[in-house]
This record gives structure tokens, sequence and C-alpha cells, in this order.
């Protein structure tokens, strides 16, 4: 198990101790144990973010997130995206997602359509080349 100091700073990094707004102790037994219930009366995003914490704090050999951020907010996005590269780090993680903001920074992009890999890149090279990454952003900036 991941040590308090640890569990405290992944939760800082993922901006939990200031969206939820628990104490310390709370907050850290929820994570323990796994107890959500006290946060029913909260929004989604905090439950998730609580969720992708305690995921990730069991130090899984290849993390596998499908959609992890999809209940939250862009700005939370980011955040718990930038926190989960950093935790990362020098490892793999794979993060299945549909959100393109969260795939800013990764090191490959796997760009699938009808179960089959299409482009596959660094997310500016992707970009760059006018593929399906780029189409698929601009149908999503054209329906904003």
């Amino acid at each position: 198990m991941a040590g308090i100091l640890s569990i405290m700073e992944l939760c800082k990094s993922l901006g939990l101790v200031r969206l939820i707004g628990a104490g310390t102790a709370y907050l850290l037994m929820t994570l323990i144990f796994g107890s959500l219930n006290a946060f029913n009366d909260r929004a989604v995003a905090h439950i998730a973010s609580l969720a992708i914490t305690r995921a990730l704090l069991r130090k899984p050999e290849i993390p596998l997130l499908d959609d992890a951020t999809s209940e939250l907010n862009f700005e939370s996005q980011i955040q718990v995206a930038d926190a989960m590269r950093k935790v990362a780090k020098g490892g793999t993680m794979i993060h299945v997602t549909h959100r393109v903001g969260v795939m800013k920074g990764v090191d490959v992009v796997f760009v699938m359509e009808r179960g089959r890999v299409v482009e596959s890149g660094q997310y500016e090279e992707l970009i760059a080349s006018g593929g399906k990454l780029r189409d698929m952003i601009g149908e999503i900036v054209s329906q904003a």
C-alpha cells in the first residue's frame, strides 16, 4: 500500500484536496478503504477523480484507463491527465479516450476506427499530417 505522503502528493497533483474540500484524515480513509458513500452529494467528477487516484495508488505494472476522465470538466481532465503522466513517467500507461485535450503530451497516440488502428504517432505530427485525428478535431470544433 502506498505511504501517507505519496497518497497526499498524488491527491494534491490531481486537485482532490481542493475539489473535495474534505479534511485530510477523511480523504485518506476514503482512499484507503474505498468508501465513496459520503460523497454521493458531490459532483460525479469528484468521485471519478477519487477512483482514478485509487487505481494509480495500486501502482499497476501497466495501468489501462478506459475513458477515465470522461465525467470530468475540461479543466479537471487536463489536471488529471497531467497527474497521470507524472505517475506513469518512465513507465507505460494506456489511456483510451475520446477527449482531445488529454492526448497532448503523450508519447504515442493511436487513432482507431471500426476497431482498427488507422493512424499512430505523436499528437503534433498527426495534427500536422492532416489525417484522421485532424479530421476528428475539425468535426468537434465545427459542432461547438
